[in-house]
């Protein structure tokens, strides 16, 4: 695809979006995530401990808002990706778009292109929230940016992989209760592979939610320091790679769509 066909194909794409109401959508999904993140900080048991000497509460914090946002961003990386290409199987969508140059793989590309704001945003608003709420709970404590931002920056990397596997689930497949489902499904296997051995999360996508969190579970029940980039850069380059190949086989006809 030329840059001006993308300089066409992206302002159209960010169109739809705005036409399909995608902001009451996000907030439907990101807000109650804020609200289970947050909600141990209601808790008189928890705020209670938080002014026993040597405690700090944020690295169990940060696992909490880790596990939440993977749960409701799987979710929205879902709801986002099955809404930018039902439009296309609905209409015809593929066919119109090639008759003016762009394949379908190049029409992914710029989807993905088209939602990535929207991932990073949401991803923005959900931990500063969490930490805005914390501090008027009463979180004294020091605070550490630097694994929040680390938390941050890894959660918008991961939400973008799942966010092409699910457009291309969507490309195949017409029927979009399969990638809402998958989304459904990932959110669950995400839960579950926080507490799970490292191995294993690093051996699945859905446990790279884990992966990219800053602080993990100990298997005595506390929570400690943790640290994965290589294994979460890794991932990175093998879902990008991934993407790149099958979009690419789609330009060529050798990929179905619907």
């Amino acid at each position: 695809m030329s840059r001006m066909g993308l300089r066409r194909a992206l302002p159209l794409e960010m169109a739809k979006l705005r036409r399909m109401r995608v902001a009451p959508v996000v907030a439907a999904i990101v807000l109650p995530g804020i609200g289970l993140s947050t909600m141990r900080l209601f808790s008189s048991s928890t705020t209670a401990s938080w002014t026993a000497p040597g405690v700090d509460p944020w690295p169990a914090l940060m696992v909490s808002a880790a596990m939440m946002s993977a749960i409701t961003h799987q979710i929205l990386t879902a709801v986002l990706a099955s809404r930018q290409v039902e439009i296309e199987h609905a209409g015809a969508g593929w066919n119109l778009w090639s008759t003016v140059g762009l394949a379908p793989g190049a029409l992914l590309r710029v989807k993905l292109a088209a939602l990535a704001p929207i991932i990073v945003l949401s991803c923005l608003a959900q931990v500063g929230a969490v930490l805005v709420v914390a501090r008027l709970r009463g979180i004294e404590a020091p605070l550490d940016p630097m694994p929040w931002a680390v938390l941050t920056a890894g959660l918008i990397c991961v939400d973008l992989a799942m966010c092409a596997g699910l457009l291309l689930l969507a490309a195949r497949f017409a029927n979009q209760l399969l990638t809402v489902g998958a989304g459904l499904i990932g959110a669950f296997a995400s839960a579950c592979l926080f507490p799970a051995p490292q191995w294993v999360a690093r051996a699945l996508p859905w446990g790279y939610y884990a992966v990219a969190t800053p602080a993990r579970m100990t298997s005595a029940g506390g929570v400690g320091a943790h640290g994965s980039g290589p294994w979460l850069v890794g991932f990175m380059v093998l879902a990008g790679a991934v993407f790149a190949v099958a979009t690419r086989r789609m330009d060529r006809g050798e990929g179905r769509v619907g």
